[in-house]
């Protein structure tokens, strides 16, 4: 195959990758408007007032029409052609059971550790006067906002978004070679977040998912991990819900006594996080040691330089339009809010 037909070869292949992520900007935008033209009729009644019931309806929205669709797109045009049926992704993984346990521990316990280390150059940048908003994952303590914060975060999210992300774009993204693959698609699930502190952990949960898939050829650990980090994430949510911050901040002593259970049950959450993290990074030097640094996996079929690769890859026109759309998102979101 010449290189004109390699390189025209690639960008069929980012632009079908690029496209869910440009679907999803344009999709979801629609139903915000719709979401919007729904709560304009409500309009003096309570649901009006109601934060979490705004949130129930978007996420429902998003994960029950938007994601099922984009997928079903993915699979007419692109799917069915390259044989990425999405059933063939909930199998047994090739990996023994322990295997995966310990991987799944150190999936989770990297990505709360990065996700630390982005808490961290936030406060960092935060001290030097430069504040970069975040969207606020807080769906209140309506009974719609609690049923939000159980059903989105810890049911929706893992199941949805895996299906896209590891079982269509990087499955697609895999012929560029797996390490090509892992980092590419973890990357697009960072920015599709839009959320600059968000986006850091984001990605780097989305490499380790990716590099999880790579090696079971299942989507079941990370849908595992997805769904421990996203529970976990709710529970503090709902554990949240009611406590007011800055009288906590200021350690008013009546205050954490009349509302010590909650606060206990938040510290021993962060407590086995901690834990977590520190599981995760012995195991990891353990197999670092074990397998001195060398993780091979699938070099792909094309034979060039990692620069060519990107930057053909990068060059699609779908690629170029879905990221650049996700990038303006993404620092719009960090300059002014979401």
């Amino acid at each position: 195959m010449n290189k004109k037909l390699i390189n025209r070869e690639i960008r069929t292949l980012s632009n079908y990758s690029s496209l869910p992520l440009l679907c999803f900007v344009i999709l979801s935008q629609v139903s915000s408007y719709f979401v919007y033209f729904i709560f304009d009729l409500l309009k003096g009644t309570a649901l009006y007032d109601d934060y979490g019931f705004k949130m129930l309806i978007s996420y429902c929205v998003i994960y029950l029409v938007v994601m099922p669709l984009i997928l079903l797109i993915f699979s007419e045009l692109r799917g069915k052609r390259v044989r990425l049926s999405l059933k063939t992704c909930f199998v047994k993984p090739a990996k023994p059971a322990g295997w995966v346990c310990k991987y799944v521990i150190i999936a989770i316990g990297l990505t709360y550790l990065i996700a630390v280390s982005s808490s961290i150059i936030s406060a960092i940048l935060e001290s030097f006067g430069i504040k970069l908003n975040t969207s606020d994952i807080s769906f209140g303590d309506s009974p719609f906002g609690i049923i939000a914060t159980v059903v989105a975060l810890p049911l929706f999210a893992p199941f949805f978004e895996e299906l896209l992300f590891r079982g269509s774009i990087y499955r697609n993204n895999e012929p560029m070679g797996q390490w090509f693959a892992i980092i590419v698609s973890g990357a697009a699930f960072g920015l599709w977040h839009t959320n600059c502190v968000q986006t850091v952990y984001a990605t780097g949960m989305g490499i380790i998912a990716c590099a999880l898939y790579a090696k079971t050829r299942s989507i079941i650990p990370s849908m595992i991990v997805h769904f421990v980090i996203n529970s976990i994430g709710a529970l503090q949510q709902l554990c949240m819900n009611g406590l007011d911050t800055d009288i906590l901040k200021d350690a008013n002593t009546e205050y954490i006594m009349n509302h010590y259970g909650q606060i206990m049950f938040i510290g021993l959450m962060e407590l086995a996080v901690f834990g977590i993290i520190i599981a995760a990074i012995v195991l990891s030097i353990i197999e670092l040691v074990k397998h001195r640094g060398r993780f091979p996996l699938y070099k792909g079929r094309y034979n060039m330089s990692l620069g060519k690769k990107l930057g053909v890859y990068f060059s699609a026109p779908v690629t170029v339009v879905a990221y650049a759309v996700l990038i303006f998102e993404t620092i719009a979101n960090a300059l002014y809010g979401g």
